[in-house]
């Protein structure tokens, strides 16, 4: 028992030489590995600039990847080298990286170098890109559910008479433009009165409404000198049916001016895929009525592109608007 204790003993010295043998091996293989790991990421990277996000697509798109066909999915990342591909009704909004906003709306087929080539002659914007990933994020194939949900909301929202009208707006919100679009649960057979106080319940304002949407002008002569505005709808003829009332608050003249210097980098709103980065940009800092003008405008300028819709729905939803 004794000599093999002793022998155990005498095999240590070698145990041990060995184990710093493979110890060291292993340690240089991490090291090799680490190194070809980055050098493989930095090759895939250098080879793989993106030239475009996929901000909003609608009808029959397609997206290619040599013989691979990509998922056209809100978000996706377009390279050199591919091409997309325009069908029946299609439609793509895009942004470049140089912050350059392409509508694609003709049937055809499209060379990613050659939608650059148009992207350099058009307006940029440094901020755009940022805030298409913003908007492009909410729109991703996990928000299918609400899409959904969505559209079974569109259905029941009209409102029983024993309810109170929803405006789709926070209860109290800050708004930095002065038009406002004002949407609400409509009520069957129901005309209306909007009806705008200020903070000491002062009316200012009153306007009779045939539908359960309008515009509020908070530079109007009547508004323009209230920091908030308190808006509610009544349904005429029926007192017992109204909303509650919402609170309208400028911004700060300070805000105003660093927020206008701000959208001024991030798109002017000349289409609907700019309108719709506007949008997200409003909706990053809080100011959902603004971006709520934003969807109306781009929905009235495409009204048959139902990807706009969509994300206009989705807006709603995920920020509490409507009623489930």
């Amino acid at each position: 028992m004794t000599q093999a204790l002793l022998s155990l003993d005498d095999c240590l010295p070698n145990f041990r030489t060995v184990y710093k043998g493979v110890y060291h091996f292993l340690s240089g293989m991490k090291h090799f590995l680490t190194v070809a790991l980055i050098f493989l990421v930095v090759s895939v990277s250098e080879g793989q600039e993106v030239s475009f996000r996929l901000l909003l697509h609608s009808g029959e798109v397609r997206v290619h990847h040599g013989m691979e066909l990509k998922d056209p999915v809100a978000g996706l990342l377009i390279y050199p080298g591919e091409h997309v591909v325009i069908g029946n009704r299609g439609y793509m909004a895009l942004v470049h990286v140089s912050g350059s906003i392409l509508e694609l709306k003709e049937s055809g087929t499209y060379k990613i170098s050659d939608l650059e080539k148009m992207a350099e002659s058009a307006d940029a914007y440094p901020y755009a890109m940022q805030y298409a990933e913003f908007t492009s994020f909410h729109m991703t194939p996990e928000t299918k559910k609400n899409r959904l949900v969505a559209s079974a909301y569109q259905v029941r929202s009209e409102v029983p008479s024993t309810h109170r009208i929803r405006i789709y707006i926070p209860s109290a919100v800050k708004v930095l433009n002065d038009q406002v679009f004002l949407r609400w649960e409509s009520v069957q057979n129901g005309n209306f009165d909007m009806v705008i106080r200020d903070i000491q319940d002062k009316e200012l304002l009153r306007k009779k409404v045939t539908e359960n949407e309008t515009f509020l002008d908070m530079s109007h002569e009547s508004l323009i000198n209230a920091k908030i505005l308190l808006v509610h709808i009544e349904v005429e003829g029926a007192s017992e049916v109204s909303s509650d009332t919402y609170a309208l608050k400028r911004l700060s003249d300070t805000d105003r001016i660093q927020l206008e210097e701000e959208v001024r980098d991030v798109a002017s709103g000349v289409n609907p895929a700019e309108l719709l980065i506007l949008a997200g940009f409003y909706e990053s800092k809080n100011l959902l009525a603004d971006a709520q003008m934003c969807y109306y405008k781009a929905l009235k300028l495409a009204p048959n592109i139902r990807g706009y819709r969509d994300a206009y729905d989705e807006f709603l939803l995920r920020n509490h608007l409507v009623r489930f």
